[in-house]
């Protein structure tokens, strides 16, 4: 069958799930992120009438039912995000939109320098070298989930790791080593340096345990120790860096302008 075709009857049969999660699959999408596909697009079965049509209003549709259910505004546009992707998959982009519903703000707790030190502390402490090693790239050097993949075994002995969107890591000699160290540890010979028995990249699901574990040891609140905490903070202690930096070069420059005055300026 080919899914690209636009049928003036457009139904959402199991066979069209098991070959869009096929295609996710191929596309490189995580065993997690696949089972949270399936689970979507088996919800939007059940929700669509007996025959199965998907009919002009879906998102509409969809949506009321939702809301009624008094299901979150991150659970309603996580369903609606998986509804436009097997649209697109279908070729019935017009049916698409992005209409999602509105989220508040919510702060995010803020990871401090100290608690990230106790973090990679419990973590030697407690021998969990690959929770060691993740705290340290994500905090340390700003690496993201979406990264991780890329820091692969040949790429880290070779001290050469370019990262999503062609980026550049780089890191001191010691985390090289202790990258290197790891890896001759575990054996690994090829693949991503943070991979599964199987020999595929670990999921977001499994590197936040990873590094969630060491919130009670490390006495740190757990919301904080997290992927995103842990670049947030990384981020935040750049900027910090830079904003002193750009004191010291304004009033460098100023420096130089008084000196250009005393030297070529007008006679008051």
């Amino acid at each position: 069958m080919d899914v690209t075709q636009k049928d003036a009857d457009l139904k959402l049969t199991k066979e069209c799930i098991r070959a869009y999660l096929e295609s996710a699959r191929e596309k490189g999408r995580t065993d997690s992120t696949l089972d949270s596909y399936g689970r979507c697009l088996n919800q939007l079965y059940d929700f669509l009438p007996e025959d199965k049509q998907i009919p002009d209003t879906i998102w509409a549709d969809w949506t009321q039912d939702m809301l009624a259910k008094k299901l979150s505004t991150k659970t309603i546009n996580s369903r609606l995000s998986v509804l436009n992707n097997i649209l697109l998959y279908l070729g019935h982009r017009e049916l698409c939109s992005m209409r999602f519903l509105p989220t508040e703000d919510v702060l995010q707790p803020e990871l401090t320098r100290a608690e990230y030190r106790r973090l990679l502390s419990a973590a030697r402490m407690l021998g969990r070298d690959k929770a060691y090693l993740l705290v340290k790239l994500m905090g340390g050097f700003g690496v993201t989930l979406q990264d991780l993949p890329y820091i692969t075994v040949p790429a880290v002995l070779g001290k050469h790791v370019r990262l999503k969107g062609n980026r550049r890591l780089f890191l001191t000699d010691d985390v090289w080593a202790e990258l290197s160290h790891f890896i001759a540890d575990n054996g690994y010979k090829k693949g991503p340096v943070f991979q599964t028995p199987a020999g595929k990249p670990i999921d977001r699901t499994t590197i936040y345990h990873f590094v969630n574990d060491l919130a009670f040891e490390a006495k740190v609140e757990n919301s904080k120790v997290t992927p995103r905490c842990l670049n947030r903070m990384y981020h935040r202690c750049m900027a910090e860096i830079q904003e002193h930096m750009m004191v010291f070069v304004n009033q460098r420059y100023q420096q130089i302008l008084e000196e250009e005055q005393d030297l070529l300026g007008w006679a008051q």
